[in-house]
């Protein structure tokens, strides 16, 4: 190897390293982990099961609707996602998202948790975000 090409490669090292050290990739694996949780998300209500595998219980009285979802699917669209340094905060703007996410013991209604409700995201999302990092972190690092 040459003394430029080795120059070179020792230009885009330091460049990967600046990358990782002002924050910028680590902003590209937090937005990619946002992505992923919309998609987990929805797949939940898709297979109508929590982000920790477990089924829903169905519905006492059908109404043609899904479990959860409804014509207008407020409640999945209602989900943010926000991704920090810390963690993801996880808001819903429908006001009965709670009740649903945790049950709601006065109307009879079962929990049919549709986000992680704890730290521990569960094995389904924690391979995905795992996932989603490692694409994230390795497309930035060859773009770097």
């Amino acid at each position: 190897m040459s003394n430029a090409a080795a120059y070179n490669e020792l230009r885009i090292l330091q460049q990967k390293i600046s990358a990782l050290a002002d924050g910028t990739a680590a902003r590209a694996v937090r937005e990619a982990i946002v992505q992923e949780a919309y998609v987990q998300m929805w797949a939940g209500f898709r297979e109508q099961r929590s982000p920790y595998g477990v089924p829903w219980q169905p519905k006492k009285k059908p109404n043609g609707y899904r479990t959860l979802l409804s014509a207008r699917n407020r409640l999945p669209l209602g989900f943010r996602f926000r991704a920090t340094p810390r963690g993801l905060i996880i808001t819903n703007s429908q006001p009965h998202a709670n009740a649903h996410q945790f049950g709601y013991p006065p109307r009879n209604l079962p929990a049919r948790a549709m986000v992680p409700y704890s730290s521990r995201l569960g094995a389904i999302w924690q391979r995905a975000f795992d996932r989603a990092a490692k694409q994230a972190m390795t497309k930035y690092l060859r773009a770097a």
